[in-house]
């Protein structure tokens, strides 16, 4: 059995490097998964002296290629040692492009991306977002992310992720989806789902007027068990507003229920 690390507040220092933005690309297919992530970095300003490495945690993922600002590097440009992706000589700024392959069907430690019997799901909390794609897996790395999600349309017509739906489309037998959460969050919050559920759907009004799609996607055949969680989710987002005069900042909100979810329950943003 492999051991953990205890982490300790005492030993926390200031990340050397930031990442700002996050575009992951998650094609998904039978035999394995595709991960495309495009991050931008750049050095922490409230750190005194970034060293010019970065150090990218990952967990049980097969390395494709690596490329900075759109130039691949070649293999004695970065190292893997010990499930760390170590880049040196990085600019204070730059993009950073990785490919992976993942398998969530053998993933049975249910951390990142796995598979249930209804579909794809994830639980990055603490420390699993490390084994979707290589990145600064801490909490207080906040980054804006936009996702894309590409599955099989018959087999997983619910593609879900944080933030709003902004655009989708079909491809062959495939269709595609993409999410963007226009806030800053760690990479413990992010989740997507690429599954067959039902879903109960209602809107929300808020204080301003603002029109709020609401969706409850559980399996197939417990849709009638979703109304008094409908109820609940509206009465607290109106309890919200009127206590505190705080509205839901997303154009959508969704909960996904499934009986297989091993955290019970996750704060991931919008979803």
């Amino acid at each position: 059995m492999k051991s953990t690390n205890t982490t300790f507040l005492k030993n926390y220092e200031v990340s050397e490097y930031l990442i700002t933005d996050v575009q992951l690309d998650v094609s998904i297919s039978e035999n394995d998964t595709t991960v495309a992530a495009k991050l931008k970095i750049k050095a922490n300003p409230d750190h005194p002296k970034p060293s010019g490495t970065i150090f990218l945690n990952g967990s049980q993922l097969t390395l494709v290629s690596v490329a900075i600002d759109n130039s691949l590097l070649a293999n004695d440009k970065y190292q893997l040692k010990d499930d760390i992706l170590i880049i040196p000589e990085i600019p204070e700024s730059f993009v950073l492009t990785t490919i992976v392959k993942i398998n969530p069907h053998s993933n049975s430690s249910l951390s990142g991306l796995y598979v249930s019997k209804n579909g794809y799901f994830t639980q990055c909390e603490a420390e699993g977002f490390r084994r979707i794609t290589y990145f600064l897996d801490r909490p207080d790395i906040m980054a804006i992310f936009t996702t894309k999600i590409t599955a099989n349309k018959n087999d997983y017509p619910t593609l879900l992720s944080n933030g709003n739906l902004v655009k989708s489309g079909e491809e062959g037998d495939n269709h595609w989806v993409i999410w963007k959460d226009p806030f800053p969050k760690p990479c413990y919050l992010f989740a997507m789902v690429a599954a067959n559920l039902s879903v109960l759907a209602d809107t929300f009004i808020t204080l301003s007027g603002r029109l709020i799609k609401l969706n409850i996607y559980v399996p197939h055949g417990q849709k009638n068990r979703c109304q008094f969680a409908m109820n609940a989710l509206k009465n607290a987002m109106k309890w919200d507003e009127n206590n505190f005069g705080l509205e839901i900042d997303l154009d959508q909100y969704a909960i996904v229920a499934v009986d297989d979810f091993n955290m019970g329950a996750m704060e991931n943003k919008g979803l």
